[in-house]
């Protein structure tokens, strides 16, 4: 009986929306409206009409039907629908460039979801924690998460198997492993060590995670703060390997843009430890210039040294776990690149990331453009190359790509 004017109330913010978010609103009202007194469905459509709305860049929008949809569902102690609101919300704030705000959302979202079965909505919900989390630099659990949403993949493909009258192990490999690796059942991140305080700050395990805010461009780093961290005496259950893309325009296939803006690609590495505990390096290979013209394409030789890039910013991101054996393979490479000069066109920053990916299994295509005086790989056609899905895995292992196609409005 309250549902009605409810309902009428969205039709006068639609009159008064812009013309974008009433067409998207307009058609996604256009089908059949469910009926009054099914708050369970109503909860899902207005859900549905703010995924639109995001869809076409209107996520204050959005926001505003998903809270709507949230009270709604609160009310009714319908919690998936509670749970799909929160997330939806999340997904506002992340198209709005607030990953703190979006990973809060959906935290929140998790603790409501923990009692429910939908694989597909949770594997959806744990791969925007880690997009946000990788957002917020804090690679470790991203690449945690990039799991969580694997194994939900995973269940999600056994249950289709099962329904469809197949043996679920038959032809799916287990669901709480990751391939190619070392670890066991132990590697997980248990999601109710995440809370949220009331100032939306973020705490894992007790402790509160630091936010790297805004494109922090560190110093040079040695070989052995590099690679002596990983020589720890402790058990690994996993190592985790992302690739990361600062194009120089985002979303276009330029080499360069302006005098000096080339973009970046750079790495990191991370080991799992049996304890919990971890170590994580993020870093590039960057010239280290002999003169003032050193690395450009008048003098496009120069000697080399490695950067902590922890705190900057990228456009693209590719994640993927890797054995024990290739792992070490690519600290090997990383100290062969430590005596070895940078070379604007022929082993650059790109260069030297596309080396490490090929160790990990990954190839990706058309990763070359050209400059003034000069041509090779180059962060922007490598990480539009990403956008555009002209990527090879040469392991059976899981990939995480971002964006993805649903990532791409």
């Amino acid at each position: 009986m309250h549902r009605l004017p409810f309902k009428i109330v969205i039709w006068i913010v639609l009159m008064y929306t812009g013309a974008a978010s009433a067409q998207v609103a307009g058609d996604a009202l256009s089908g059949e409206i469910p009926s009054a007194t099914d708050t369970f469905a109503y909860v899902r459509y207005l859900n549905r009409l703010s995924a639109g709305l995001i869809q076409q860049g209107e996520a204050e929008q959005a926001a505003q039907y998903a809270t709507q949809a949230l009270s709604m569902a609160r009310a009714t102690g319908d919690g998936e629908g509670a749970s799909l609101s929160l997330q939806t919300i999340g997904d506002s704030y992340a198209y709005k460039g607030k990953p703190e705000k979006a990973l809060s959302s959906f935290i929140r979202s998790l603790k409501i979801r923990n009692s429910q079965r939908n694989h597909k909505l949770t594997e959806k919900l744990y791969r925007s924690m880690a997009v946000a989390f990788a957002r917020l630099k804090q690679y470790p659990l991203a690449l945690k998460y990039f799991h969580k949403s694997a194994q939900q993949q995973e269940r999600l493909k056994q249950r289709q198997q099962t329904l469809a009258g197949l043996s679920p192990d038959e032809h799916m490999p287990e669901a709480d492993t990751l391939p190619d690796t070392d670890m066991t059942e132990d590697f997980e991140l248990y999601d109710n060590l995440l809370e949220v305080t009331a100032d939306d700050r973020l705490v894992v395990d007790r402790d509160t995670i630091m936010i790297l805010a805004g494109d922090r461009h560190a110093g040079a780093m040695t070989l052995s703060e590099i690679t002596a961290p990983f020589d720890d005496n402790k058990k690994a259950i996993a190592y985790g390997v992302l690739l990361h893309f600062k194009q120089p325009v985002a979303g276009m296939r330029k080499a360069f843009t302006g005098v000096n803006t080339v973009g970046h690609m750079f790495i990191t590495l991370t080991k799992f430890n049996a304890d919990s505990g971890y170590v994580s390096r993020t870093f590039g290979f960057y010239p280290d210039k002999d003169y003032l013209l050193s690395a450009t394409p008048l003098l496009p030789s120069s000697s080399s040294v490695f950067k902590d890039d922890a705190g900057r910013d990228w456009d693209e991101l590719m994640a993927t776990f890797v054995s024990k054996r290739k792992f070490n393979r690519i600290l090997r490479m990383v100290m062969r690149y430590s005596r070895r000069k940078y070379h604007l066109n022929k082993n650059n920053c790109t260069d030297f990331g596309l080396v490490i990916a090929g160790i990990a299994g990954i190839q990706i295509r058309d990763t070359k453009g050209s400059w003034p005086l000069g041509s090779g790989n180059n962060p922007g056609d490598a990480g539009q190359s990403v956008r555009e899905g002209k990527i090879e895995q040469l392991d059976q292992g899981a990939l995480f790509v971002y964006p993805g196609q649903e990532d791409i409005r």
